[in-house]
């Protein structure tokens, strides 16, 4: 099974950089069409040209998740375009709302829930009705392991984050019997550029709180969502998979 997701339609929302490029590749080394989508279009168009010279399919179309206009349109074109959606990675997001919660300030929180929350919410009530026309398919939500634990600091981004797991949860409840999968990944440290470049030397004091006493990779991050959009995980619904090394169990 060299092509597992030949003739598949696979949608990656935030997918210009770090872990959604790197699921948006995978995915079409296994054989699907990858729609490369998010805010910055000269990115994504970039990302689907690096797909397509390495040989896969790839489609890029801009939208901005906290708009459900926009993301309404996206789905539209997709279904035009295409006809069906059969898996979705809803990975757009950012931290957001700075600070401890008495001193932080409200736009923060607004700013945080509009794109971590609302986006997922907007994207779900989108991809649904596609992939329940289509007969079944599959959605991943990147929420994060501070959705899950909380961090003080950035509680504001927490409770978005919590929120969209929550999204993802009861999606799968209500989307299950149609045969529509919803599942949520909570990443712990995963070295993207932006995240890199960040933390700085920080980094090396972060992976030594990790058991496996390293940064996890992108790559590592897109094999498990490419497993979770895949038909290997055919009975897995409404889970919230951590992937971080096993930061989790000391969190």
């Amino acid at each position: 099974m060299s092509a597992p997701l030949s003739g598949r339609i696979a949608l990656v929302i935030g997918a210009s950089r770090g872990m959604g490029r790197d699921t948006a590749a995978m995915l079409a080394s296994r054989g699907a069409h990858v729609i490369v989508s998010s805010r910055d279009i000269e990115a994504c168009q970039a990302s689907a040209d690096f797909i397509r010279g390495s040989g896969g399919e790839a489609t890029a179309l801009a939208v901005d998740v906290t708009s459900a206009e926009s993301v309404d349109a996206l789905h539209a074109t997709i279904g035009e375009r295409f006809g069906r959606l059969d898996m979705a990675f809803n990975n757009a997001g950012k931290i957001l709302g700075f600070g401890a919660i008495e001193a932080s300030d409200p736009s923060g929180f607004e700013d945080a829930f509009r794109l971590n929350a609302g986006g997922v919410y907007h994207a779900l009530r989108a991809q649904i009705p596609l992939m329940k026309a289509a007969g079944g398919g599959a959605i991943v939500v990147n929420a994060a392991l501070s959705g899950v634990r909380g961090v003080p600091g950035i509680g504001v981004y927490s409770a978005a984050k919590s929120a969209a797991i929550m999204l993802a949860r009861v999606a799968a409840v209500e989307a299950g019997p149609s045969g529509v999968r919803v599942n949520a990944i909570a990443p712990g440290y995963v070295g993207t550029e932006a995240w890199m470049s960040k933390l700085g030397d920080q980094a090396d004091t972060l992976s030594q709180k990790v058991p496996l006493r390293r940064i996890g990779q992108g790559t590592e991050v897109a094999e498990a969502v490419t497993w979770l959009l895949s038909d290997q995980a055919s009975y897995v619904n409404g889970v919230v998979l951590p992937i971080d090394g096993g930061l989790d169990a000391v969190f």
